[in-house]
């Protein structure tokens, strides 16, 4: 059988705030043996550009990065970037795995608690998520490997043990 290399569609902010943080994440997914797929600016209208580049991927890694302050005097939270939720909804409904790296202070809730992994970081110690992260590629290759009547699928992905 042979063994095909972990793809994933990460979703995440164009800012220019969050350019490095992106680029980190990339090359992080490479070690762990998994190739990164963007989005990009213009080249096609963005929904079927991503929605392409999502059904070419085997999951979905949702990068969330603060965007705008949420201006309550009881909180200290943030949102992010509002296309970000677009992406989320396109993942769910091609019914991709999703993980989550959520920056620490986003206001949650929604579709992120209920069908995925998540991990929480700062973002000046981002690279301390390679551990979890790579607990939550384990679970989405077995997730990719494993049928809905838990039967093992004819999948090896680089990386199985």
């Amino acid at each position: 059988m042979s063994k095909k290399r972990l793809s994933a569609f990460i979703a995440h902010s164009f800012d220019p705030k969050d350019k490095q943080i992106t680029h980190k994440l990339k090359k992080i997914l490479m070690k762990l043996g998994v190739r990164p797929i963007t989005g990009d600016i213009g080249v096609e209208p963005p929904a079927e550009q991503v929605l392409k580049r999502m059904k070419e991927s085997d999951f979905v890694l949702v990068l969330l990065t603060k965007r705008y302050p949420i201006m309550d005097e009881d909180s200290e939270e943030w949102m992010t970037s509002e296309w970000i939720y677009n992406e989320i909804g396109m993942a769910y409904a091609l019914k991709k795995p999703m993980i989550f790296l959520c920056e620490r202070d986003l206001r949650q809730g929604g579709i992120m608690e209920t069908v995925a992994g998540v991990q929480y970081f700062k973002r000046e110690r981002f690279p301390y998520i390679v551990p979890r992260l790579g607990q939550l590629l384990s679970e989405v290759r077995e997730k990719l490997c494993t049928d809905s009547k838990g039967q093992t699928r004819m999948t090896e992905f680089i990386g199985d043990e």
